[in-house]
């Protein structure tokens, strides 16, 4: 593993919800990429090229339409890996254990939430702790998460909500999917760091589009 504290860091600071310093967190972060000379800026370059070019409304608006209201996916990684299975709950007693050890703010969310465990990546010395959890927990929810933004997929998720009445969220064409190539990123420099082995995705990972189905299914109970 290389010394890439800053780096996480970083990348964390991007992927929280974006307010009024987030082009300088962007900035900061491209910065850090070009120096390391790794493939995995490319992606990236695209992402700062949206967030010099948009306002801070812009930015938060496209950041809850990827990952809050009616997302594309979820940040919370233990549910896109598990969904409600008690291994989440499992791993999030683990991390919030580990984030207060660290003395890592989890800024209201829950310590699964993507950029707390980037954070916590940075923070814990080489070893046994940092590889599995690059491995066995970054890498194949990334992947997943990734693989959500593809169009088809973004398609039918847009298809389920629209059958079910709810308010369409307009989308940006050209960067709707903006914040791919950040999460290719993310995962590239894990990959860079940690090895390409292939991790192994948890049998209870959850479909996230059979989770907003299930979602939006779901009707009141008569009182």
């Amino acid at each position: 593993m290389k010394n890439n504290q800053n780096m996480y860091q970083a990348f964390a600071e991007v992927l929280y919800y974006p307010g009024p310093d987030f082009g300088k967190k962007v900035n900061m972060l491209f910065g850090l990429l070009n120096q390391s000379n790794d493939p995995a800026t490319e992606p990236f370059r695209d992402f700062a090229c949206w967030a010099a070019a948009t306002s801070e409304q812009q930015q938060q608006e496209l950041f809850t339409r990827s990952f809050d209201v009616q997302a594309i996916t979820t940040l919370d990684i233990g549910f896109v890996l598990f969904g409600d299975d008690y291994k989440r709950g499992e791993l999030l007693v683990n991390l919030h254990r580990e984030l207060r050890e660290h003395g890592i703010d989890a800024r209201g969310q829950l310590a699964d939430n993507l950029p707390n465990v980037v954070w916590l990546l940075g923070a814990l010395p080489e070893g046994e702790l940092a590889t599995d959890l690059a491995r066995k927990i970054l890498l194949p929810a990334l992947e997943k998460m990734i693989s959500e933004f593809d169009p088809e997929r973004i398609e039918k998720k847009t298809q389920i909500y629209q059958k079910h009445q709810k308010t369409i969220i307009e989308k940006d064409q050209e960067n709707f999917a903006i914040y791919r190539k950040a999460l290719m990123s993310l995962h590239g420099i894990i990959s860079t760091d940690f090895g390409t082995i292939q991790p192994e995705i948890p049998a209870q990972s959850m479909d996230f589009l059979k989770a907003i189905s299930s979602e939006v299914n779901l009707e009141p109970m008569n009182s």
